[in-house]
């Protein structure tokens, strides 16, 4: 994917401001009310919390406004790396967080196209330069995601609402002298859900926002795996749970001792229509 700075992807963004960012906008108004004429040096240094030694030498030139870091200069500058911020937090929300390697990769993109000196190999940041990231932008973690099926990712409010609709529909054109008794009897309302059992490996951690209370990287569906069915009703009732294993034929892995299952078999091990008629 490209990276290209824009700032609107900074805009995008919620960044938490620190108790430090606060006192730096309130002595930037300490200054503007002295240099205006509207406040005296004291009584603006009393009223916005600021020591009257520091907004002195603020105003006499010595201390410049914006204080440096300390330590050595990052090769991207404050405002490149808000907005990178804004781009790993924005791929975040979306299901498609960024790993190490891909931040790295995106800033190499963005310095070849800048043509700036750095002291990367090849323009490529290395550990260093992202461990350094982490503890400069607070609002960003690593962490491990969830996985999560494109088709899931794409449910809405509204497509959940048209199914049920759809439901109603379907049981007034094809039942309709018997929908009142099907739909209001406990036993013919099911609840049924399925879990994976990926067969792939699991993702690695990841860059997203910090605090986030769920993060998912959505991944294909093509991937194999087993998938347990488990279903029940509204009356308290359990089918037999089902089990689909991917392939031809059910392979021997340690469930002989639970007869109780429905055993099927599809290509990836996903469920599907057949298996679910079965």
């Amino acid at each position: 994917m490209c990276f290209i700075l824009f700032p609107e992807l900074c805009q995008r963004n919620s960044i938490v401001q620190s108790a430090y960012s606060i006192a730096l906008k309130l002595m930037a108004m300490a200054i503007q009310m002295v240099t205006s004429g509207q406040m005296s040096k004291k009584l603006a240094a009393k009223s916005y919390g600021d020591p009257k030694t520091t907004l002195l030498d603020k105003l006499a030139g010595p201390v410049p406004e914006e204080p440096t870091r300390v330590g050595r200069k990052t090769v991207l500058t404050p405002a490149e790396e808000l907005t990178l911020v804004g781009f790993i937090n924005s791929l975040s929300e979306i299901g498609y967080p960024l790993t190490r390697n891909e931040l790295l990769n995106e800033v190499q993109y963005i310095l070849n196209i800048d043509g700036r000196d750095t002291p990367f190999l090849n323009n490529r940041p290395g550990k260093d330069w992202f461990t350094g990231f982490l503890p400069r932008h607070p609002g960003v973690s690593f962490r491990k995601p969830m996985s999560l099926g494109h088709e899931r990712s794409i449910v809405t409010l509204e497509k959940v609402q048209a199914w049920f609709d759809g439901v109603s529909t379907y049981f007034d054109r094809e039942f309709p002298e018997a929908r009142e008794r099907l739909l209001n009897d406990p036993r013919r309302i099911f609840n049924a859900d399925e879990s994976g059992f990926p067969l792939a490996v699991t993702p690695g951690r990841v860059l997203a926002p910090t605090g986030a209370k769920h993060v998912y990287q959505v991944v294909s569906n093509t991937k194999t795996q087993i998938t347990v069915m488990a279903s029940f009703n509204a009356f308290g009732e359990y089918p037999s749970p089902m089990i689909i294993f991917a392939g031809e034929r059910i392979r021997d892995v340690g469930l002989a001792g639970f007869p109780e299952a429905v055993y099927s078999t599809t290509a990836n091990g996903w469920m599907d229509s057949g298996a679910l008629l079965e």
